[in-house]
């Protein structure tokens, strides 16, 4: 399975360092003159665009650097200005549907934090720094450059964020790095941040949510990958001691399955009743819990008792605890951070079958290696069971007639 590693924990990351890592890895930089002149045309305050794609050096380092000078009407925008510019300039560069969906995620991702920080509605809150034209190209740009380079897809690992320090000038004054929008961002997202290593501002609002909307899991150290190919995306800054760069790493995981981080959750319960368990498993799934099990043991004094273990994303894992908490009154948690082996491609496919002359259409999952093995089949148990309720036929033989017929398709 193709993977990308983002990794800003060098010197931190900003919509123009992702785009022009990206020209690293392939992206064309005729592409981003295409955005440019996208964004003339169809952004009324926008006057004009020049574009400069050039390779630098940033303490020994080949680099890329996307350089954009705008001549447009400064003054702060409405969130639904910014969104509807990045929806017409995705529409009037074709992008896929993917592709699109993660320009307009980010856009809103920048908005409904800057409304958290206002503490104002999306509707209502002005946007300044992130209402200028640069803004929508980077979010454009990286959308495109995912769609060229064949990563949408991509199973997306990001470092911790480097934030730098000091303080940093916006439009309401001065305060300390990162922007009060970073700060939003990365709770919003749970993501890592690290300070330093330099008193400069080194993760950009822009950036970031870019980073918070294409990856997938935040790891502490680079998984476990083939390296296929490196780029190297430039700040404008030259940081003293240390390169201003961002990296990207494009490669496959090695062997048939893919590498996934998560968290297990576990407490030991003794006073909890199995109808209130139940209620929990099925609250725990809904609030995004990948697997939730109930293991029985012997507790204190010989009683029995039972051990919740659940699996899930430490994105979520601080929502899920909290409802542990809460629906069982256990006292503590347990979390252990652990790597798990997984099959990497999971899809579905609908199969129609014919019971009693009527046609029923039936999901069945299909899991693949890496390689395309198929090493699992399973027809979906709700649909199953509806045309059973419906026809009487046994879900056992209704799951025959379905492999049958995949079988033969497959």
């Amino acid at each position: 399975m193709k993977v990308l590693v983002v990794d800003p924990s060098i010197a931190g990351i900003s919509g123009d360092m992702l785009l022009s890592a990206f020209v690293a890895l392939g992206f064309q930089p005729q592409n981003i003159m295409e955005v440019a002149k996208a964004v003339e045309k169809i952004i009324p305050w926008v006057k004009r665009v020049d574009v400069e794609v050039a390779e630098v050096r940033r303490h020994g380092v080949r680099a890329w650097r996307t350089g954009v000078h705008i001549d447009e009407e400064k003054k702060c925008r409405k969130g639904i200005e910014v969104i509807n510019a990045v929806e017409n300039i995705a529409k009037f560069l074709s992008l896929s549907d993917r592709a699109s969906k993660i320009a307009l995620n980010a856009a809103n991702l920048l908005i409904e934090a800057e409304a958290e920080v206002h503490g104002e509605g999306i509707e209502d809150v002005d946007l300044c720094e992130i209402s200028s034209a640069d803004t929508v190209i980077d979010l454009i740009g990286v959308a495109y450059a995912l769609q060229e380079l064949n990563l949408l897809e991509a199973d997306v690992y990001g470092l911790p964020i480097a934030i730098g320090g000091g303080t940093i000038k916006f439009s309401h004054g001065r305060i300390t790095a990162p922007a009060p929008v970073v700060v939003e961002i990365a709770k919003k997202k749970n993501l890592a941040i690290i300070g330093g290593p330099v008193e400069e501002e080194l993760a950009t609002p822009t950036g970031v949510a870019l980073y918070a909307t294409i990856v997938k899991h935040i790891v502490g150290f680079y998984p476990s990958i083939r390296v296929t190919s490196v780029g190297y995306g430039a700040g404008s800054k030259d940081l003293e001691g240390m390169p201003n760069i961002l990296r990207l790493i494009v490669g496959e995981t090695p062997g048939e399955y893919t590498l996934d981080n998560v968290v297990v959750l576990e407490t030991d319960i003794d006073d909890v009743s199995g109808e209130i368990l139940g209620y929990v498993g099925e609250k725990l799934i809904s609030l995004g819990a990948l697997d939730v099990g109930f293991i029985p043991r012997i507790g204190k004094k010989g009683r029995p008792s039972i051990t919740l273990r659940v699996l899930a994303r430490t994105s979520n894992s601080e929502e899920l605890i909290d409802a542990i908490v809460r629906e069982t009154g256990t006292l503590g948690v347990r979390v252990f951070n652990v790597t798990r082996y997984i099959v990497p491609y999971r899809y579905f496919e609908v199969v129609s079958v014919y019971v009693n002359d009527k046609r029923y259409d039936v999901k069945v999952k299909i899991s693949k290696t890496s390689s395309g093995k198929i090493v699992a089949v399973k027809p979906e148990y709700e649909d199953l069971k509806k045309i059973s309720t419906e026809t009487g036929v046994p879900i056992k033989k209704l799951i025959d007639e379905v492999m049958k017929k995949l079988s033969y398709e497959v």
